[in-house]
C-alpha cells in the first residue's frame, strides 16, 4: 500500500508529476459519475496548496483522470481523513459550492475523543472566531462573535477506565512482564514459557520487596484489573487516574474552520491526537498520536436531482485504536 510519506519524501522539483500521489488518490476513489468524483482522502494529504506546502491535491487535479481537470468544491484538514468530492466541470462546481454554502450537503464525521460527553446525544452550539493564541492561529469560542457554529453529536461507544496503576518502567516479576497498559489480551500479563496463559481469578508475583496482587477479572465486561502495591521500589510510582474515551458520530450543522475540533475541546472532550486544541489531554498512552477525525459520509443531491450518499471506510489508525481501546478499557 502506498503511504503518504512514500511520495512526500521522494518528490522531485516538478511536483505536478508526482506519480505516487496520483496513484494513491486513484486507489482511493469511492465514487464517480458524469458530475463528480469522490475520494477517501488519506490523513496527511493536503487538499489545497499554500505557503510551505510541497505538494497537494490541487497540484494534481488534471492528472487524477486523464483529459479533464477536477474542481475543488470543499476541503478537509490535512490530518482529517475521509470522503471529499470534486466537480468534473465548472458548472457542477458552481452548483456544488452553492449546495455546501446553503448547508444542503449532509456531512457525517467519526471521531475518538479523550473524555465522554455528559449526554449521549445533543448539539454543541458556540460561536467561533479565529485568534492568535501562544503564537499560533486557532479557532476559539467567542460569545461576542457573529460566526455562529453548531455541531450535532451522538455517542457510538464509551470506553471507561478508573484504576490505580503502576507507572513505567516495566516491572520484571518472576519472568513475567507487567505493563502500565498491559495486555494478554486484557490483563496484560505475559506469561513465561510453561505457564498457563488463561486468566486466574487471582494471581500474585514477588520480586524482592515488591508484591502485586490483582483483583478478580471480569473478561466479558473488559474491566481493567486493579493492582494494589504493598511496598514500592524507589523507581516505581503509583497514582490514581480516571480516563475515558468516546467514539462519536458528528454532524456539523454549520461549516466553520476547525469547528469540530474547537467544539469538542471546549466541552473537555478533545479529539485524540489533536494537541493543538486538546493539549496533553488529547493523547492516551498506547494510542497512536494521529488525529482521530474522519469524514465518514456525504449526502447530497446531484444536478440531475438524484440523491446519493458517499461513504468512506475509516482509516487504519482509527480501526487499530478502537481495537486497542477494547483491550485497554
Amino acid at each position: 500500500m502506498i503511504k503518504y510519506l512514500d511520495y512526500i519524501e521522494n518528490t522531485n522539483s516538478d511536483y505536478k508529476h508526482n506519480e505516487k500521489l496520483v496513484e494513491l488518490l486513484r486507489s482511493n476513489i469511492l465514487y464517480e459519475d458524469e458530475y463528480i468524483l469522490a475520494i477517501n482522502k488519506p490523513a496527511g494529504v493536503i487538499v489545497q496548496g499554500g505557503i510551505k506546502v510541497k505538494i497537494s491535491i490541487s497540484d494534481l487535479l488534471d492528472q487524477i483522470r486523464e483529459g479533464e481537470t477536477l474542481k475543488i468544491v470543499h476541503r478537509l484538514d490535512r490530518d482529517t481523513s475521509g470522503a471529499i468530492i470534486f466537480a468534473r466541470n465548472v458548472n457542477v462546481a458552481r452548483y456544488l459550492m452553492e449546495e455546501f454554502k446553503g448547508r444542503r450537503v449532509k456531512k457525517t464525521y467519526l471521531a475518538l475523543t479523550s473524555g465522554i460527553p455528559s449526554k449521549n446525544r445533543g448539539v454543541i452550539d458556540y460561536p467561533l472566531m479565529k485568534k492568535y493564541v501562544s503564537g499560533q492561529e486557532k479557532v476559539v469560542i467567542d460569545e461576542n462573535s457573529s460566526q455562529n457554529a453548531a455541531t450535532r453529536f451522538s455517542i457510538i461507544a464509551k470506553f471507561k477506565l478508573n484504576k490505580p496503576f503502576v507507572q513505567r518502567p516495566i516491572i520484571q516479576v518472576a519472568n513475567t512482564q507487567l505493563y502500565e497498559h498491559c495486555n494478554s489480551s486484557l490483563l496484560g500479563v505475559h506469561y513465561p514459557s510453561g505457564l498457563s496463559s488463561c486468566y486466574p481469578s487471582t494471581f500474585s508475583c514477588h520480586l524482592s520487596a515488591l508484591t502485586l496482587r490483582s483483583s478478580k477479572i471480569d473478561c466479558k465486561q473488559a474491566h481493567y484489573t486493579t493492582f494494589s502495591t504493598k511496598k514500592l521500589d524507589s523507581s516505581v510510582k503509583r497514582w490514581n487516574e480516571t480516563r475515558s474515551v468516546a467514539y462519536l458520530k458528528l454532524q456539523p450543522i454549520t461549516g466553520r474552520t476547525h469547528q469540530l475540533r474547537a467544539h469538542l475541546a471546549h466541552i473537555n472532550c478533545p479529539i485524540l491526537g489533536d494537541g493543538k486544541y486538546g493539549g496533553k489531554k488529547a493523547f492516551v498512552d498506547g494510542i497512536v498520536s494521529k488525529i482521530h477525525l474522519h469524514s465518514y459520509s456525504l449526502s447530497l443531491k446531484l444536478p440531475n436531482d438524484k440523491k446519493i450518499t458517499i461513504t468512506a471506510p475509516p482509516p487504519e489508525h482509527i480501526i487499530k485504536s478502537i481495537e486497542v481501546l477494547h483491550t485497554l478499557f
